[in-house]
């Protein structure tokens, strides 16, 4: 066969040139005269001896096709060469088709990394106060690629990615891609601590973060508080929050865990010995801080019931820049899923559930205040964070129940009465959130069913139209208001019940 020899066209006209093709045809065997060559090459490898068996063996996420080689004798050389596509599935170009995935394949990893890139990554790591949209955006790529480069980050990603996607169709337990890879991740890093001076990657802080995520989802909070006690050794062991990587997503990420543990811990006394409290930063103190020119400003903006019980000097000015910052900032923190609320997911409504949870584990809040707060947390968390699945949650919840109906004496001027009715039934509708079909065991025994019988006892000579009014003059979602409407029904029919 002769060497090699290449046509350059510079003008289609030119494919039409003899010469042209009389020298490709003699290459690609379509003239006449080289159909015959297959048999004559087939006849020349059999001469001359054939290579031994190469067998290429499927691989996982890549699409193959078959195709045989001709050898001596009765066998042949069978092998498998990937497609020229780069296959699709339902989630994208999530199939790992260049294997960059540092942990084995499993099934669930593509809908998990889906599902942290588009919504879990961008609402916890993007913090609106620190990161811009576009930066924000940079920062999740660089933390994702970091994250790719680490065996025990990622599978404790994607651990707290399945447990978040799959929490609320939980039925007799956790799933159990989500303790595979939890139960992974722990043994990759007893590994590395097993490893002097391993403990010094911040790859280590944020796996271990990510699987105290999965203790609160699986109601361990054992375990989240035995993995909080490393994280505090560790940080020790780095030198402070200072001397850490990854500043505009590690020290925010732990000084939330700080505060959410006081909070989950009922008092501020869990503070001590803490990551912050080691490194003087106040947990009590707000995180973030919007300028206001001045209260008027503030307050025109509020809800037109919040608005009232400000101008009658009811909430102090933590309080009330929580409400103003919930209020201007309401369409990121309304985001359930991506296709809910604005189309730009950030960390707003978990900045906004931190400084709720800081706020009532201060001891100098009146009671408005805390009631305030605890409506407010509510309203973050029961329509936009995966967390509220928590068995814990619901522990918490119920507390806060039984703390505003025994104080429900307070309530009882005009704009009190207003804001008492929206924070019980914002409480009580957590019990029957839209399209359950049905109650949960042992509701009755519930304290949000005793506070939601309290209300009705309170407020039953209204009509629906007329408690609606009242509870849109605060925060409200067709959510809540599905939730809350279930409930006045729920309890109508129970008290219906009740011999006179």
């Amino acid at each position: 066969m002769p060497d090699p020899t290449f046509v350059n066209y510079s003008h289609p006209q030119d494919q039409n040139n003899r010469r042209n093709r009389q020298l490709v045809a003699s290459y690609i065997g379509t003239h006449f005269r080289n159909r015959s060559r297959p048999a004559s090459r087939r006849a020349s490898s059999i001469e001359e001896g054939s290579e031994p068996v190469i067998r290429v063996g499927d691989q996982p996420g890549i699409q193959a096709a078959d195709f045989e080689l001709p050898r001596e004798g009765p066998s042949s050389i069978s092998a498998r060469l990937p497609a020229t596509t780069v296959p699709h599935d339902r989630h994208g170009l999530r199939s790992d088709p260049f294997y960059s995935y540092p942990i084995e394949f499993r099934q669930c990893i593509p809908a998990a990394v889906d599902y942290f890139l588009t919504f879990y990554g961008p609402a916890h790591v993007i913090r609106p106060e620190l990161l811009s949209a576009e930066a924000g955006a940079v920062i999740l790529n660089q933390y994702f690629q970091y994250a790719l480069q680490n065996a025990l980050m990622f599978e404790a990603l994607i651990a707290l990615s399945q447990a978040n996607l799959t929490v609320h169709q939980w039925t007799n337990g956790p799933d159990q891609d989500a303790l595979y890879h939890y139960n992974q991740a722990l043994r990759r890093l007893r590994d590395l601590l097993d490893r002097e001076q391993d403990y010094s990657q911040d790859s280590v802080l944020f796996a271990i973060v990510a699987l105290m995520g999965v203790d609160y989802l699986n109601n361990d909070l054992t375990a989240f508080e035995m993995h909080l006690g490393g994280l505090r050794k560790l940080v020790d062991l780095r030198g402070g929050l200072d001397n850490l990587g990854w500043p505009l997503i590690l020290r925010p990420y732990l000084l939330g865990l700080e505060r959410f543990w006081a909070y989950m811990s009922k008092h501020s006394q869990t503070l001590q010995g803490s990551i912050a409290q080691r490194h003087n930063v106040s947990l009590l103190e707000p995180s973030h801080h919007t300028p206001v020119a001045n209260f008027t400003e503030m307050i025109s903006v509020l809800p037109p019931g919040f608005r009232t019980m400000a101008l009658n000097n009811r909430l102090s000015e933590p309080v009330l820049t929580l409400i103003h910052r919930i209020t201007t900032e309401a369409e990121h923190i309304i985001q359930i899923n991506p296709s809910y609320g604005s189309s730009t997911v950030n960390a707003t409504n978990m900045q906004e559930a931190e400084h709720c949870a800081q706020l009532l584990t201060s001891t100098d809040l009146t009671f408005i205040d805390r009631a305030s707060c605890i409506g407010l947390l509510v309203v973050i968390m029961d329509s936009s964070r995966t967390e509220r699945f928590s068995g814990y949650y619901d522990q918490q919840l119920q507390m806060h129940a039984e703390e505003i109906r025994l104080s429900n004496e307070i309530f009882q001027d005009a704009d009190l009465s207003d804001f008492y009715l929206w924070v019980a039934l914002d409480i009580v509708g957590t019990m029957v959130p839209p399209r359950r079909s049905a109650l949960p065991e042992n509701y009755q025994a519930d304290t949000r069913f005793t506070l939601l019988l309290a209300v009705l006892r309170k407020y039953g000579h209204l009509s629906w139209e007329e408690v609606l009014a009242v509870l849109k003059r605060f925060f409200f979602t067709a959510r809540c208001i599905e939730s809350w409407h279930n409930s006045w029904e729920l309890g109508f029919r129970h008290l219906n019940e009740e011999p006179s």
